[in-house]
């Protein structure tokens, strides 16, 4: 008998169309691809058939269980199939776990309300389904918080709670988009492990084709709200032949290429650098004692030096806990280094020496928009913020038209209207979020950007997209920026030079191209080996 049938799905809201007909079928032991770029209705889809849409989005159409018919809108039913009949993994775990409970607490509460347990019972789940993910009491504790763990960590603990109540259909809404690629390829190979030993379907939901062919059997294609394409084996590259499809496929090949360097014969090698960071380490307090006082510290960043010339772009890749978001914050001026130096143009980057000259001359692009913006504030008054560098407000040198003409010269630098700087950020698509989160970087006419993994979270056409507008900002205005991803393929798409981090030690650098193709450290080696290439 069919595990789960959709017939004629329709969702909408406020009169908005955002599923169109979804009729879709999945057996016992099914691993079912899902793809579709932003707001293709992926997410819509994976809330709805789990019923965790809000009741002022309006349902039509049937979804049955074993040949049963579920009331999608009864929360009452829905309650009672989640977690042993169909369970869900969000993007995001650390969102979607509670901050201030112990992990092993919030899968033990998943086994009492999925199978009605006792606490002791659940308890002892929860240690055993710690385990089946790789968390045993070796790696963490039991009563470890969700900040304690790392972003691999969270999703096996999301994937343990997910488990726990054996259920027949797991679903994975992008389970791996904020991962680096080696913890990336493991929580894939975890997800398919357990979907055999189970004999549970798995429901893959992706925006990147290269990533679901590691998992999946068969694909489908959502675009607009509506299955556009079936691929009932692989090569999925091959038999997917709809124009959205064979878009997709052609925005998992990144081939972007960086621009070259510009150089001026007229000048020293040396007077070429604008960014340099001298023998840089940070240690963070790990412990303390009843006094309060640190007794040991944790080493983050161990003698990191690098250069950065005028127009170039510098990547710095290594998986999560590296160090490259550490190192960030000390290039930024926003934490000073027990040891070390960082200069810009020359001038000492110091946090409580910083300039308003020099805080103008370095801008920084963030993964998630969404928590660097203000969401009250309109889409001109956040492109605007940095020109309150020239004073400790606003600049009361520039006239509210000149603000506006200088927002409008942004806006329309990255690709988007001047007409948008009167909207919310709310109003506007992940890919449009990142060109405001540069826009606001370039309205100081920076010299250097840094971009902390600035397309992780975005589709691969959107991400294409970005890439090529950096690409082209940085020849345009001889920008320099750092790249800091944990992906190489992305890395290698828009940067001259990598440096790869491990344990806060820089292990290799070079070309680009000399990396991809000589990698000389085993931690560079993985990272080439876990980047996803098979569409088959």
């Amino acid at each position: 008998m069919t595990l789960l049938t959709l017939k004629n799905l329709s969702i909408s809201h406020h009169n908005t169309p955002l599923l169109a007909s979804v009729s879709l079928a999945i057996e016992h032991g099914d691993k079912i691809g899902l793809i579709g770029a932003s707001g293709a209705g992926k997410s819509v889809l994976s809330l709805a058939m789990m019923g965790l849409l809000p009741p002022n989005f309006q349902i039509s159409g049937t979804m049955q269980i074993n040949g049963e018919a579920v009331d999608l809108t009864d929360d009452a039913i829905m309650r009672y199939r989640r977690g042993t009949d169909l369970a869900i993994i969000f993007q995001d775990p650390r969102l979607a776990l509670n901050p201030i409970k112990p992990v092993a607490a919030q899968i033990a509460e998943a086994a009492e309300l999925a199978l009605g347990v006792s606490r002791v019972v659940a308890n002892d789940m929860a240690l055993d389904s710690l385990a089946r993910v790789g968390l045993d009491h070796g790696i963490i504790a039991p009563d470890s918080l969700p900040d304690m763990l790392s972003g691999g960590q969270c999703q096996r603990v999301m994937i343990a709670m997910a488990i726990i109540g054996k259920p027949k259909l797991l679903i994975a809404d992008e389970p791996t988009t904020s991962l680096d690629t080696v913890t990336q390829a493991e929580i894939l190979a975890l997800l398919k492990q357990l979907a055999d030993e189970d004999h549970m379907a798995l429901l893959m939901i992706s925006h990147d084709l290269a990533i679901l062919a590691q998992t999946v059997d068969q694909m489908h294609v959502l675009d607009q709200g509506k299955l556009v394409d079936h691929a009932a084996s692989p090569p999925f590259a091959k038999t997917l032949t709809h124009r959205q499809s064979q878009q997709l496929i052609e925005a998992s090949r990144l081939d972007i290429a960086p621009p070259p360097v510009a150089s001026d014969p007229n000048h020293r090698a040396d007077q070429d650098i604008i960014l340099a960071a001298d023998h840089i380490s940070v240690t963070y307090a790990s412990g303390f004692n009843v006094f309060g006082i640190a007794d040991s510290n944790k080493p983050i960043l161990r003698d990191i030096s690098l250069t950065l010339r005028r127009g170039e772009c510098l990547g710095l890749v290594g998986t999560s806990g590296a160090g490259k978001s550490t190192l960030m914050r000390v290039l930024l001026g926003l934490e000073r280094p027990q040891q070390g130096k960082v200069r810009l143009a020359g001038d000492v980057v110091d946090p409580k020496r910083m300039t308003s000259a020099m805080q103008r001359r370095i801008s920084a692009v963030f993964q998630d928009p969404n928590s660097a913006f203000n969401p009250r504030h309109s889409v001109r008054r956040i492109i605007a913020e940095p020109l309150g560098l020239l004073n400790n407000n606003m600049p009361q040198n520039m006239t509210d038209q000149a603000i506006t003409e200088k927002v409008a010269q942004a806006l329309e630098s990255v690709g988007l209207t001047a007409d948008m700087m009167h909207r919310y950020i709310h109003a506007f698509s992940g890919g449009q979020r990142q060109r405001i989160a540069i826009a606001r970087a370039l309205i100081t006419n920076p010299e250097v950007i840094l971009f902390d993994e600035a397309t992780a979270s975005l589709d691969t056409l959107i991400r294409k997209q970005i890439l090529a507008l950096i690409s082209d900002l940085v020849a345009a205005n001889n920008l320099s920026a750092v790249f800091i991803s944990h992906d190489l393929a992305v890395i290698r798409a828009i940067c001259h030079r990598v440096m790869v981090l491990e344990d806060g030690q820089c292990v290799e650098s070079g070309e680009t191209e000399h990396i991809f193709h000589n990698p000389q450290h085993a931690a560079t080696r993985r990272l080439l080996h876990a980047i996803p290439t098979s569409m088959t």
